[in-house]
């Protein structure tokens, strides 16, 4: 079987945030975090959420890559570990998957991180993924308000109380009422979303459906005439036979 388009995007995208794990590991020229100090657990964290998300442990990987942003929401890894979670919030292996939790997730490290970045690049790519499932845009107030505390939570990590709430950005989710509206750099998607094109594509086979059933409907009435006439046609050569 083919894969399809839309499965190849989503792995193509979660191997690059991989992959941006190790660009983050290798932009720190070789110096490994002392051990025993917040940064260490952090780089160990991390290590292990992106392990959990590599065999469908979603629930472990969340435990292990919130803790990094939580603690550690200034640094790249901080930004790694959500870009990681995005990519988790849209595998096809979860059960409880949430493009709008990604789309969220991915927004805020699109704000925070460098323009031409490999983590800005990869959020964004995610985000637009995210936006293509279906996932509306986020909330601006929550997305602000941790933007805020990003910046000002100090340098590295820390061990004991977080810097960051996870929580703040998970409430940037749309509920069922309309959105605080669209957010000027965040990038609109270029085509209709998956969900769009399905449900056109459920609405050019219902009317084929349908007409399909009118034109059965005119076949059997015209049957039903011929057989009427036959019928006719039949009476009408008994009566002229000698």
């Amino acid at each position: 079987m083919k894969p399809n388009a839309t499965f190849l995007t989503k792995l193509g995208i979660a191997t690059l945030a991989c992959l941006v794990v190790a660009c983050t590991r290798s932009q720190r020229a070789g110096v490994e975090p002392l051990p025993g100090t917040p940064e260490a657990e952090a780089a160990g964290r991390l290590s292990a959420g992106a392990a959990a998300l590599d065999i469908g442990n979603f629930s472990a990987a969340r435990t292990d890559l919130g803790w990094v942003y939580m603690h550690c929401p200034g640094s790249d890894d901080g930004r790694t570990a959500l870009l990681l979670l995005a990519t988790g919030y849209l595998d096809p292996r979860n059960n409880e998957r949430r493009p709008d939790l990604a789309a969220a997730l991915a927004a805020h490290v699109a704000d925070l991180a460098p323009s031409g970045s490999p983590l800005g690049s990869t959020a964004t790519g995610i985000y637009l993924l995210a936006k293509e499932h279906g996932a509306p845009p986020p909330r601006a107030e929550p997305l602000e308000e941790a933007r805020r505390d990003t910046r000002a939570a100090a340098a590295g990590c820390s061990s004991d109380e977080p810097r960051a709430s996870l929580a703040l950005l998970e409430s940037a989710v749309p509920g069922d009422h309309a959105t605080d509206g669209p957010i000027d750099w965040l990038p609109d998607l270029p085509s209709a979303t998956v969900p769009d094109r399905i449900a056109a594509a459920e609405g050019t086979r219902d009317s084929l459906a349908l007409r399909v059933a009118e034109l059965e409907e005119q076949v059997e009435a015209l049957r039903e005439r011929v057989e009427i006439q036959q019928q006719e046609l039949e009476r009408i050569r008994r009566t002229l036979r000698p």
